[in-house]
Formats: C-alpha cells, structure tokens, sequence
C-alpha cells in the first residue's frame, strides 16, 4: 500500500469510527427528533402551500380553460430587479 493509499484508508477509518461513534450516543437519534419536531411545526404550513397550489392548478386547467396550466418560473432569474 502506497503512501496516499494509507492515509486516506487512515481517514475513512477515522470518520466510521465519528460516525458509529455518533450512532452509539444518540447524536443520530436527536437530529431526527429535531426534523420530527420542525415537521409538526411546519406541516399545516406545508399542507397549505400545497394545497393552494392544487387549487390554482385547478382554476388554470377547468375554469380558465389554460392549455398548459402550471406555474411560472420561480428562480432568481424570473425576479424584477
């Protein structure tokens, strides 16, 4: 095994060991809690955007009769400036 070889196999073993070691203490477990609870928080937010976008699809393609009902460019690009 060359040099390089040996360092880098060195720092992959390194970085399981930090993240079994991260397993093992719960540091996992509580980042996954915290997306839980940023979900409870956030999800009639999300419920919400979602369905107004339902709804404005809805008014595009029945009532208005729009050939291709979708919705406008979002990025930085589509902004005034």
């Amino acid at each position: 095994m060359t040099q390089p070889d040996r360092k880098l196999a060195a720092q992959e073993a390194t970085r399981v060991a930090r993240v079994s070691q991260r397993l093992r203490t719960g540091t996992a477990y509580d980042g996954l809690q915290a997306g839980l609870e940023r979900l409870r928080s956030d999800g009639w937010l999300i419920v919400q955007t979602a369905a107004a976008a339902a709804i404005a699809w809805l008014l595009a393609a029945a009532v208005l009769h729009h050939q291709q009902a979708g919705s406008p460019p979002s990025g930085p690009s589509s902004r005034s400036r």
